[in-house]
């Protein structure tokens, strides 16, 4: 299925809203001042993922990776990536730890899974909530892998689309780019996005219902 801008844009502001919940989150757990937004996304299905020019996504490195299952009216898997610089430096952002210290590793995986946790819940909790449909959510699992090794055991077929997204992390100090990657069991996100027009306010900057 194509989606149209008009579809983007309401996949988009609710992504954003849920994103700015998770930073809200963040700042009160970890005591940091950070922003999070989500400056553009984009829609692929499956077989097509090669064609995105996200360097990164394309890599021969293991990338830092957080995965979370979700299951209900519609499902799929949520994950945050970034790359192992990126996620030093958002760690640092959210922490204050140097990477030169001697628990750093340790503190890498515990923070960026629960950061990772907050994110992606936010971001399909927003969703669940505006069409009033409850998700399940299994519990959030951190790699260190290639992208490429972790999609194959997610997708068996061309027939998901997956929906990517920048995500912003900015502090006074630094930002850090992560991509959100949300991959839609077949026909799930194509079934999903009319649902969210109809019932995404009027106010909300995207006129529910247009084409």
């Amino acid at each position: 299925m194509d989606f149209s801008a008009k579809d983007l844009d309401v996949i988009r502001e609710l992504i954003n809203i849920g994103v700015g919940k998770a930073a809200g989150v963040l700042n009160d757990l970890l005591g940091s001042h950070i922003t999070l937004y989500v400056p553009s996304i984009e829609v692929v299905t499956s077989e097509d993922l090669h064609k995105l020019n996200i360097p990164e996504l394309h890599k021969e490195a293991e990338l830092d990776i957080v995965r979370l299952e979700f299951t209900g009216q519609f499902s799929g898997t949520s994950m945050i990536v970034f790359t192992p610089e990126s996620g030093s430096n958002c760690v640092s952002i959210l922490t204050d730890e140097s990477p030169e210290s001697p628990e750093f590793d340790a503190i890498k995986v515990e923070t960026l899974t629960e950061a990772g946790n907050i994110v992606l819940n936010m971001i399909m909790g927003t969703v669940s909530n505006v069409i009033q449909e409850c998700l399940d959510f299994r519990i959030p699992e951190y790699y260190q892998q290639k992208i490429g090794e972790l999609l194959q055991n997610e997708i068996d077929d061309n027939k998901h689309d997956l929906l990517l997204a920048k995500a912003k992390f900015h502090s006074e100090s630094q930002n850090v780019t992560g991509n959100v990657l949300i991959i839609f069991h077949p026909g799930t996100l194509a079934a999903l996005v009319p649902r969210l027009k109809e019932y995404m306010p009027e106010d909300s900057g995207v006129a529910a219902g247009d084409d």
